[in-house]
């Protein structure tokens, strides 16, 4: 029998309008709890709200959260930019997780593993908890296949962003006043590419005019924010190493791509010519730090497009102006078949509730409320009168405590203190064009305009379960060190492509490369045949 709908009453239809999902969901009756609850969460944040707040339960937004839902949480949390991991696996080691966190990147055993051993929960064997989250699953199958692990489990609550405006939101960027000056066009091919960055040292001193990172555009799990990442390896047909599905279905890994080779010999050039700093590998940068690319060390990086103004307002040159460039491609015409896309939704999920938790259904019921219709306003727009105000027609909208901070204070900081910058719930994407000038539009354009329609990703969705996790785990920890060790050596000449990448290709065999490869399509196999 269907249950009847909830009766609503004006206000909560028209907040209920504005939800492209809004059919979908369902008011929580709150709080959550006849008592205030006391519960723990692990969260990894910026730096800076460390030492703003003594405890983030104090933010505005986690305030607010805590008023709707009478839960009051108790944070322990670390710098999403200077934590290497630590802190989550001596949590896991013992055995000391707390009631809720983003645990998934340290459960080593894998997800399903984690499930079945105690570490975190089943969120499915609660969904009577998560009537909106479970909604959004039921109703969207795209979100189900991402969020559901290959075991069949919902191990976390997800960043859900299907069915709304995609934007690219992360990209390479240039210097147009330089291109201005020397009339050239944005770079859409590697050979291009390369000539715009020679012409930026010859012309402007660019010391290091590619901004590449510490991995070197290699994939070893690397997570650093520098130009390098992988948005050149795809030109040659390889995600930086990572998995790829090539046309006939069969799971291949893109260092033993041929394209591998001349990526690393054409990163190789351009370090014997001084286009890349020859500190790369060691080099640690802020990501808020611009100070090279406002000074003209570098001509090209990549970062956030919302932040493309506030890199502008620290240049002392009144020319300065950044533009939004393509991931570059081999041949003019190109499509690129490997995406440079941050993962909106992962079968680990964002938030995990822990099996420890004692009270897994009220947690559950928190986690749920940041996918409900109150939890979508204050998740995308904070507090009324603080962080937005509804225009003449109810739509909210940011107000300049978000788009033009009056403490100075760095646009994803402030977001932060007020709502979800990316994260677990129901996310608006348009909501960013409310602090978008037009050339960030331009850029998240751009970085999506040459991305083929079919791609040779490898489904990031997909788990993998019991021994084949250990084994995986265990091998590709061995490989990432080897990886880590040699890769950037050959873009720095200290081993020579000619003589030692055949040594390279042996080693990836003797590590057991070849078994990962298995393991993956046997995944993939299952995957696809669901």
């Amino acid at each position: 029998m269907e249950e009847p709908k909830q009766e609503l009453t004006e206000e909560q239809q028209a907040l209920l309008d504005l939800i492209p999902e809004g059919d979908m969901l369902t008011f929580l009756e709150l709080p959550l709890a006849e008592e205030k609850m006391e519960m723990t969460c692990f969260v990894a944040v910026h730096s800076m709200l460390l030492t703003m707040y003594e405890n983030l339960s104090d933010m505005p937004f986690y305030s607010a959260l805590e008023d709707a839902t009478g839960v009051h949480m108790t944070f322990t949390a670390i710098s999403s930019m200077g934590d290497d991991g630590t802190a989550l696996s001596l949590m896991i080691a013992a055995d000391d997780l707390t009631d809720i966190g983003c645990f998934g990147s340290g459960l080593t055993q894998g997800i399903d593993n984690a499930i079945e051993d105690g570490t975190i929960i089943n969120l499915a064997d609660y969904f009577d908890y998560m009537p909106n989250y479970s909604a959004l699953i039921d109703g969207n199958d795209a979100f189900r296949k991402v969020v559901t692990t290959t075991g069949g489990n919902v191990a976390g609550a997800s960043q859900y962003t299907f069915d709304n405006t995609a934007i690219y939101r992360t990209g390479l960027m240039t210097r147009q006043d330089w291109l201005d000056q020397l009339n050239m066009d944005a770079p859409e091919t590697i050979d291009e590419f390369h000539e715009m960055l020679l012409a930026f040292q010859s012309s402007f001193g660019a010391s290091a005019a590619y901004a590449m990172d510490q991995g070197g555009g290699i994939y070893t799990g690397y997570s650093g924010m520098g130009a390098g990442g992988t948005y050149l390896t795809r030109a040659f047909g390889t995600d930086g190493g990572d998995f790829y599905i090539d046309d006939n279905g069969a799971v291949q890994s893109g260092w033993l791509a041929e394209g591998f080779k001349d990526y690393l010999t054409e990163m190789n050039q351009w370090y014997n010519e001084g286009l890349i700093a020859p500190d790369f590998p060691t080099a640690v940068k802020a990501m808020s730090d611009w100070t090279d690319v406002v000074t003209g060390v570098n001509g090209v990086i990549a970062t956030h497009a919302s932040e493309m103004e506030e890199i502008k307002a620290v240049a002392d040159d009144p020319n300065f102006e950044l533009v939004g460039i393509v991931d570059p491609v081999l041949n003019k015409g190109d499509k690129l078949t490997l995406e440079n896309c941050f993962v909106e939704a992962t079968p680990t999920g964002g938030y995990n509730v822990s099996g420890s938790c004692e009270n897994p259904e009220i947690a559950c019921a928190w986690l749920d409320y940041l996918f409900s219709p109150n939890g979508w306003l204050l998740c995308n727009y904070g507090t009324e009168h603080e962080s937005f105000e509804f225009d003449e027609n109810g739509v909210p909208h940011w107000t300049e405590t978000i788009t033009n901070n009056p403490d100075g204070l760095p646009t994803g900081v402030v977001k932060s203190i007020y709502f979800v910058v990316q994260g677990p719930c129901l996310m608006y994407s348009p909501r960013e064009f409310d602090a978008y000038t037009q050339n960030m539009i331009d850029a998240s354009d751009i970085w999506a305009s040459n991305i083929a329609e079919e791609t040779n990703e490898y489904p990031h969705v997909i788990t993998l379960t019991g021994a084949d996790a250990e084994e995986y785990s265990a091998i590709m920890g061995d490989i990432t060190t080897y990886i880590q060790e040699t890769g950037v050596q050959f873009i720095t000449g200290t081993k020579n492509l000619g003589s030692d990448f055949d040594e390279f290709i042996d080693s990836l065999h003797t590590l057991k490369l070849d078994r990962l490869i298995e393991i993956k399509q046997a995944a993939y196999d299952e995957y696809i045949g669901a």
